[in-house]
């Protein structure tokens, strides 16, 4: 088990056993304190043990009230900090615990174990449980390949995923495989096992402060402590930069912060890709924009182009890490930014992902704020300035909102007249149906799911928006995969914006904070001010794709994935679940001299089910 999962070169490999129960950790360093890490840890004669992926931002606060304070205190590991917590604590010290940790702790007086994972799900962990054992880790793959465990797929939850969405936080491609749900403990003991959820997101009450400045300089403060307290490091600092406001800012406040030396990473088309499609564009001018104003010095800029390499390779990697499909997010294409960061040294990889979920929002539903506070005068100012900037008819506009909001079933049939596309994914929309087979997704209830908005709601006050954004599975989702690919590289990746400190802040701010002027995330551009170019501040004109190089690379492998999809229609029993017709004249159709209209994703992960399926079918 344990030799599945050292993929990434493990610095250093251990394994206890007390009694019927094992443990075993792969250790990366990279923080200071994780250079004397030794785990699996014990303490009291061995009656209590732990393994842990963690990293803790709260380590001063906790080391005061556990008593630990020491002359050097990176010589206490962020893992004894938590088995300390639990013998003080005992299950209540994840109420204790900041930032990202999977753990599980053998408590042998008690006879139990004691599983938790962290409040976003930054770190993984997976379970399988029968009579006769449970069995915990931090990858599905080295779970799977164990001899007992059914390798019988979750046909529900691939009905989901080649739709591209997710089902749930639980459900893995294993029927027999589960992930425990952030911000939830998990305990065996006396053979029972209990779930517990000891933190959810909520908003309680809206932050009142004197003036706008106030506000301004309170988000720029949280967001400096959720990106500082994640340059905690050994060794080189990353950053993802693609030009747009979240990592532009966070790459900016890092470099800013770091004592270490500090990279930005980019995704850039070649200057012969830039020839070759169209309109296709990146966000070089914006990136070194960003670079020439914090004066990043030039050999710590990287441009990843991924000129003459393609796709199929990445797919094939993907599915070995996962020992079976997975939805691919958009790390799938990231495999060259990853392998520059870990030739510069980097351990840690900054990343403004999630951000527009919450922290930077648009702002959407802010009209519907005004309409049920009865705002008339703010909610016609509003529109009047958006109207001006985008030249567009002010009371048009301002019918539309109102209709929208107060009469929808009215605005949704005047919209059909009209001939628009429903906002909400439904099952008529090309993106629901994408390359599934109609049979399979009747069979799960897809199209009526779809269709109600069970899934997508698009709808209700900028708070219950934000919420359902930053909440959702498909986020969960790409945190999960995302992890695992940069992993795979000896890479953490972080997220600054996903900082819950950051986030409960975010959600108790005035809606008109976050749209006001006709300027969408209008308080997190104000908190840029003098930390980004004012040209960046304010762009509105942000690339479709933070990763260009995708469509070089399915171009390169498009005929390879073409023989290979049709020779795995031909071997496998693809067909009950895709459609293969369609995946190919997907691939068929495609042009790569046009803006690419075709799912990736989905031609990508109809690929890997083949390809599991195959397998399977020939063992």
């Amino acid at each position: 088990m344990i030799e599945s999962l050292n993929h990434w070169g493990a610095d250093s490999i251990n394994t206890r056993g007390f009694g019927n129960i094992s443990m075993s950790h792969l250790m990366r360093y990279n923080t200071p304190d994780s250079l004397h890490d030794q785990q699996p840890i014990s303490i009291q004669d061995n009656s209590l043990s732990i393994v842990a992926d963690a990293r803790l931002d709260n380590r001063e606060q906790l080391l005061k009230l556990l008593d630990l304070c020491c002359a050097n205190p990176n010589n206490i590991s962020d893992a004894q900090i938590i088995l300390t917590s639990y013998q003080r604590w005992d299950t209540l010290c994840v109420n204790y615990f900041l930032g990202d940790f999977a753990f599980s702790i053998w408590d042998k007086q008690k006879r139990r174990l004691f599983c938790a994972r962290d409040h976003m799900g930054c770190k993984p962990l997976y379970y399988y449980i029968d009579s006769k054992q449970f069995v915990f880790s931090s990858e599905i793959k080295s779970i799977s390949k164990l001899p007992f465990v059914n390798g019988d797929i979750n046909e529900s939850w691939l009905a989901y995923s080649l739709c591209l969405l997710t089902k749930d936080k639980t459900s893995t491609f294993f029927k027999n495989i589960q992930a425990l749900e952030p911000a939830h403990t998990l305990t065996i003991e006396n053979g029972k096992l209990k779930k517990n959820k000891f933190w959810q997101l909520t908003y309680e009450k809206e932050l009142v402060l004197s003036n706008e400045q106030e506000y301004v300089e309170a988000l720029r403060e949280k967001i400096k402590e959720s990106v500082e307290c994640r340059l905690r490091s050994c060794y080189p600092i990353g950053s993802e930069l693609s030009g747009g406001l979240d990592s532009s800012f966070v790459s900016a406040l890092a470099f800013s912060q770091s004592t270490q030396s500090f990279h930005c990473f980019s995704h850039v088309q070649s200057a012969n890709d830039k020839r070759r499609y169209f309109p296709f564009k990146d966000e070089e001018k914006y990136i070194s924009m960003l670079c020439d104003y914090i004066q990043l010095p030039p050999n710590n800029r990287h441009q990843i182009t991924m000129e003459g390499k393609g796709a199929f390779d990445i797919i094939h990697k993907i599915s070995r890490l996962h020992n079976s499909p997975a939805l691919p997010t958009q790390t799938l294409y990231s495999s060259g930014l990853f392998e520059a960061a870990r030739e510069t040294g980097c351990r840690t990889l900054l990343t403004g992902f999630g951000g527009d979920h919450l922290v930077s929002s648009y702002g959407d539903g802010v009209y519907s704020d005004m309409i049920h506070r009865n705002q008339w005068g703010s909610l016609w100012r509003e529109i009047l300035d958006l109207s001006k900037q985008r030249r567009t008819s002010v009371m048009r506009h301002f019918l539309s909102v109102v209709l929208q909001e107060l009469y929808p079933s009215f605005y949704n049939s005047l919209q059909k007249l009209r001939g628009s596309p429903p906002k909400a994914i439904t099952w008529n929309s090309e993106k629901a149906r994408l390359c599934i087979q109609r049979e399979f997704a009747d069979k799960h209830n897809l199209p009526n799911l779809l269709t109600s908005n069970y899934l997508y709601q698009t709808h209700g006050c900028v708070r219950d928006r934000e919420l359902r954004k930053v909440t959702s599975p498909m986020l969960l989702t790409r945190l999960e995969n995302g992890g695992l690919f940069a992993s795979s590289y000896g890479i953490d990746y972080r997220h600054p914006l996903l900082d819950i400190r950051l986030l409960e802040f975010c959600l108790s701010l005035p809606s008109y904070l976050k749209q006001k002027g006709g300027v969408r995330r209008y308080l997190f551009r104000k908190s840029m001010t003098g930390v980004v170019p004012i040209e960046i501040q304010y762009r509105e004109d942000k690339a479709r794709h933070s990763v260009p190089t995708a469509i070089s690379q399915f171009t390169e492998d498009k005929n390879v994935l073409l023989k290979s999809i049709k020779n795995l229609d031909s071997t496998s029993t693809l067909s009950r679940y895709v459609n293969v017709e369609k995946v190919l004249k997907y691939l068929e159709d495609f042009a790569p001299t046009e803006q690419p209209k075709i799912p990736l994703r989905a031609i990508a992960f109809s690929y890997m089910i083949g390809q599991h399926l195959a397998k399977q079918e020939h063992f």
